[in-house]
């Protein structure tokens, strides 16, 4: 999974807000020598989730054939996910967390709905591609508390946003996939009989 677009773009929009004179990193918490000096902000995709194809109303989702360069057939699909996102602030005081918190909300909201279609991975040919796309944003969670580490304290405020979505897959080779990659498997007559009845059809006796 590569998420690293997010990190970058919620990056330099967070280090336009906050100036510099409060340290913006990407990547997760991290506790240094140097921690509690000076403020800081950690900005973290933290989880990709797949929800197995289900939609929320319970319907499932297809694949569909199609057609690439050449001799390349395959199939793509849409299925409902979840992007994680964690913005982490240290301080050494519990109201310049509050305040951090404050600010960085909406604007991170903002910057979440504004981003453009994701790109999760590719290959150099383009006959695998996935994006995450068709998402809306909203706050999770907010947490304040004191951590201590060492025997030293900070103050830690910690946002966790969801981006809620669809993760795009087109996947091709040359020749193609079996069938079964793009469809369920077969049912025989005598199976679709039972289930429409209720009866199990009689074998037949092998004649001697």
């Amino acid at each position: 999974m590569n998420t690293s677009m997010i990190e970058e773009f919620l990056e330099k929009r967070l280090k336009r807000l906050l100036g510099k004179q409060i340290l913006v990193t990407k990547g997760p918490l991290n506790i240094t020598k140097y921690s509690g000096i000076k403020p800081e902000v950690f900005v973290h995709v933290s989880k990709l989730e797949d929800f197995d194809g289900i939609m929320p109303d319970g319907a499932h989702t297809t694949r569909r054939r199609i057609s690439g360069p050449s001799t390349f057939k395959g199939f793509e699909e849409e299925r409902p996910g979840r992007i994680s996102l964690a913005i982490t602030c240290l301080a050494g005081t519990y109201k310049l967390v509050q305040t951090l918190c404050n600010i960085l909300t909406p604007e991170v909201l903002l910057s979440l709905e504004i981003l453009p279609r994701i790109p999760l991975g590719s290959l150099p040919n383009g006959s695998v591609q996935l994006h995450f796309e068709d998402f809306t944003a909203n706050l999770h969670t907010a947490e304040h508390r004191r951590i201590t580490i060492e025997n030293t304290s900070y103050f830690n405020g910690e946002l966790i946003f969801y981006l809620n979505g669809f993760i795009h897959i087109r996947l091709t080779k040359r020749g193609g996939f079996a069938s079964k990659s793009t469809a369920m498997p077969k049912i025989s007559k005598s199976r679709r009989t039972s289930k429409l009845t209720g009866k199990v059809p009689k074998r037949k006796k092998k004649s001697d």
